[in-house]
């Protein structure tokens, strides 16, 4: 995947979060609130692949991924080597 690709996952992932975040508070009923929210919470880690993926094209190591997402290097390989 090039860079592009990349930076234009990460930003369909944003659009899609900052949608829903729109829905939360335009919402008149606090269960329409947290149904939004749960979309949010479903929502994340998708933007976690994207960003994570933009890290790796750019020659990021796990150990960095790791360290920043508080995981250990194998730990975030693990969950993200194949994106």
């Amino acid at each position: 995947m090039t860079a592009i690709a990349h930076s234009t996952a990460v930003g369909d992932a944003l659009d899609a979060l900052r949608s829903i975040v729109d829905t939360v508070e335009r919402a008149d009923d606090p269960l329409d609130s947290l149904g939004a929210l749960r979309l949010v919470e479903l929502q994340v880690p998708a933007v976690r692949r994207a960003v994570v993926a933009q890290a790796r094209a750019q020659g990021l190591g796990w150990d960095e991924i790791g360290s920043t997402l508080a995981v250990p290097a194998q730990e975030a390989e693990r969950r993200y080597g194949e994106v």
